[in-house]
């Protein structure tokens, strides 16, 4: 796990947020899911949702459960990847000769963003799009994105149930929120076992034991 301190920098500053990247890549955690010829593991979603879980218990501020969700959305529809590209994904939509993806995470310089328009999912490189960055209600960077051409684009694109994308991203927050609830709760017993009140550990008075469960 990173301090706080780097979490919270690296939510707002590019460089930091990179040096995290560069930890992870020594890792090989951010290709667990690409496939061999990509440089990756060939890894699927039961042997990373853990890796998920983790980034949500530890507050990692860098949009690695998207990568993974996005390397394995691809391989589900059969788009090939390009060895080593930083991805993300989104839900998008068509608007006249546009496709529109609202807050995006994890978008930089280089980035693919695995975008779903209805029955079509394609990777689309941030670079090409017209890009807005706010933030969300967290306070972390989020991105508008708009590509023009959208008959072209989805030209290209492989065909794919509709909904694929979202279910992904559902699976990813589902994870990161578990996570998040066992750290809130190891932090939680964690304190209610250090703070004494009337001379012993506020943990040991009933009421509190009730309440963590």
């Amino acid at each position: 796990a990173w301090p706080l301190a780097t979490v919270r920098q690296a939510e707002s500053d590019p460089a930091v947020a990179h040096r995290l990247w560069d930890q992870l890549d020594a890792l090989g955690l951010p290709l667990a899911c690409a496939p061999e010829g990509a440089g990756g593991s060939g890894l699927g979603w039961s042997s990373v949702v853990g890796l998920i879980a983790a980034c949500g218990e530890h507050a990692v501020p860098v949009a690695l459960p998207e990568m993974l969700a996005a390397q394995l959305v691809a391989r589900e529809v059969g788009l090939p990847l390009v060895a080593g590209a930083r991805l993300t994904l989104a839900h998008a939509r068509r608007e006249t000769d546009d496709i529109v993806a609202d807050a995006v995470p994890g978008v930089a310089a280089g980035v693919r963003v695995l975008v779903q328009v209805d029955d079509r999912v394609l990777l689309l490189a941030a670079d090409d799009a017209r890009a807005s960055v706010g933030t969300n209600a967290a306070g972390e960077s989020r991105t508008d994105l708009v590509w023009p051409g959208a008959a072209a684009r989805l030209g290209q694109g492989a065909a794919a149930s509709p909904g694929l994308v979202l279910l992904a991203g559902a699976a990813v927050r589902t994870a990161q929120i578990a996570g998040a609830a066992r750290r809130a709760l190891a932090l939680s017993v964690g304190y209610a076992n250090d703070r004494a009140q009337f001379g012993k550990p506020i943990g040991t008075f009933q009421a509190l034991p009730q309440q963590l469960a």
